[in-house]
């Protein structure tokens, strides 16, 4: 007869790929909330590119988010910099399939919403890890 597997039974590498999956997921989903945030608020009004409120709400938000992930799982941070960075071009993605004749030059924007986003979720992932290690000493 075949036993289901209990937690005793599974390899702690197996459940640790779980839990990297699932913070990848997490931060991934939350980036794509930041990056979709200014799209949605200022999509009627005008191009969200064009206003500084936006960027502070993609700076903010994939800094403090990263922040957040790296402390609760301070290794290889790197990681969590870039899960939740490219959250930013996948709201892009979703905005272009939502409304095409939005975008005029999306590899373009693609390409510039990584640049927008990825460097604060590094900065905020390294300083999510300083953070932890201090409290934690």
């Amino acid at each position: 007869m075949i036993q289901p597997a209990t937690v005793e039974k599974v390899s702690p590498s197996l459940l640790e790929h779980g839990r990297n999956l699932l913070i990848w997921l997490v931060g991934a989903a939350l980036g794509t909330l930041v990056g979709a945030t200014p799209l949605l608020l200022e999509k009627r009004v005008a191009d969200p590119f064009d206003h500084l409120s936006s960027y502070l709400i993609w700076l903010a938000g994939m800094f403090l988010f990263t922040m957040f992930i790296s402390i609760i799982r301070p290794d290889r941070v790197w990681r969590w910099a870039i899960a939740v960075g490219l959250g930013f071009p996948i709201a892009v993605i979703l905005g272009f399939i939502s409304e095409p004749e939005a975008y005029q030059v999306l590899p373009v924007t693609i390409v510039f919403s990584v640049i927008v986003a990825i460097p604060p979720a590094f900065a905020g992932a390294y300083l999510g890890r300083l953070v932890r290690r201090i409290y934690a000493s």
